[in-house]
């Protein structure tokens, strides 16, 4: 479905001319539809919520045909074109939304959210910025600009906001959780410890599981990191690829390539321990074919030379582990590699891998045992 509705829409005029009708100039402002605009826009928001895409569009561009500027039917446009990719066209509404309703955060928010999915974090925290002058003491925008800062590494930036949270009104449990995140982020468990009484008063109980979760991965707690991340319901795939690595030690491969797989067929095919994880649970399941196939199309991709001097947040979901986890995963992947090259191909073939790795991550008793590896026993 999203398909067609993308083959039908894909260029560039298509895309200008759809969105000529709700970006026209309005005299007056309204919020609500009204009048001939309250019909399509109620079938047209209802068929988006149901993911009929196809549907929901002209009924959404005919309601702002009817009621230019109506604030609710381009909101719901906004939201459309972030389900259907057209993140660039969500931001044009999102800003042009924004400007009829500057008192307002929902156009600021669909900018957000598009540069959210696309994963450009560095947007989303300058959205997320411009929507706190609204309504500077949200936890909610505080929350995702933190995440947003975080997941680019910036935690100077982040940890120097936080500080300043409290003065502006900010509530105090919810500015102590986000510190939690931050101090486990940069590998400083003890520090989040010490925030941890405050945190756990926090009115978010999502907020505060979360953060508890955190600051067990940070102190090395699998178990109970991804107990309190299940029961936040707040990031499942972080919760799945905690629990996919805590299989793993407990030695139930079977369990942890599940959990793994789904982690990258649902939105996690850039994360390179959800990677590593599978393809340790499939060696350790003798299938060396597929683990290293799992490798390939993570952590050893091709250009990974070039990628793991320089790993970091970005690269792994397992981010509360502390900065050294990425990495970590690029040097365990990297041996592994070579290992299952060892097995799975000739001599020179092994030899090329492991010289390969050897220029990027040096040498290690590990590495020289990798070219001559015992296979793991089955599950």
């Amino acid at each position: 479905m999203m398909v067609l509705l993308l083959a039908v829409l894909g260029s560039p005029t298509a895309h200008a001319d759809d969105l000529s009708v709700a970006l026209q100039p309005t005299k007056k402002t309204h919020w609500d539809p009204k009048g001939k605009a309250l019909d399509p826009f109620g079938r047209g928001d209802a068929k988006r919520r149901g993911d009929d895409l196809d549907a929901a569009l002209p009924l959404l561009l005919s309601s702002l045909k009817a009621q230019p500027g109506c604030g609710k039917c381009l909101d719901s446009l906004a939201r459309l074109l972030v389900k259907a990719e057209r993140y660039d066209d969500a931001v044009r509404i999102g800003h042009h939304l924004d400007s009829l309703y500057p008192d307002r955060t929902e156009g600021l928010l669909r900018v957000a959210q598009a540069r959210e999915t696309q994963e450009d974090w560095t947007a989303t925290a300058e959205a997320m910025t411009a929507a706190l002058e609204n309504e500077p003491d949200s936890v909610s925008l505080w929350r995702r600009r933190n995440t947003a800062l975080r997941l680019l590494g910036d935690y100077d930036q982040a940890g120097t906001l936080l500080e300043g949270a409290n003065d502006i009104g900010v509530e105090e449990g919810a500015v102590a959780c986000m510190q939690i995140q931050l101090h486990a982020a940069r590998g400083e468990p003890e520090a989040a410890r010490a925030l941890w009484e405050p945190c756990d008063e926090a009115k978010s109980l999502d907020l505060k599981r979360t953060s508890e979760g955190w600051l067990a991965l940070a102190e090395g707690d699998a178990e109970l990191g991804a107990k309190r991340l299940a029961m936040s319901g707040a990031d499942k795939n972080l919760t799945r690829v905690a629990l996919a690595w805590m299989r793993l030690e407990q030695g139930r491969a079977e369990a942890a390539l599940n959990l793994a797989a789904k982690v990258i067929e649902e939105d996690g095919a850039w994360a390179w321990d959800a990677h590593l994880a599978l393809a340790q649970a499939h060696d350790a399941m003798g299938q060396p074919e597929d683990a290293l196939a799992t490798l390939t199309a993570g952590p050893m991709a091709p250009g990974w030379e070039e990628k793991h001097p320089v790993a970091g947040p970005r690269n792994v979901m397992m981010v509360p582990r502390g900065p050294t986890w990425p990495g970590e995963v690029a040097r365990r992947a990297a041996v592994l590699h070579v290992s299952l090259t060892a097995r799975t191909a000739d001599a020179d073939t092994a030899q090329q891998a492991y010289d390969a790795v050897l220029a990027v991550h040096g040498a290690s008793d590990e590495l020289t045992a990798a070219l001559q590896p015992e296979p793991p026993a089955a599950e």
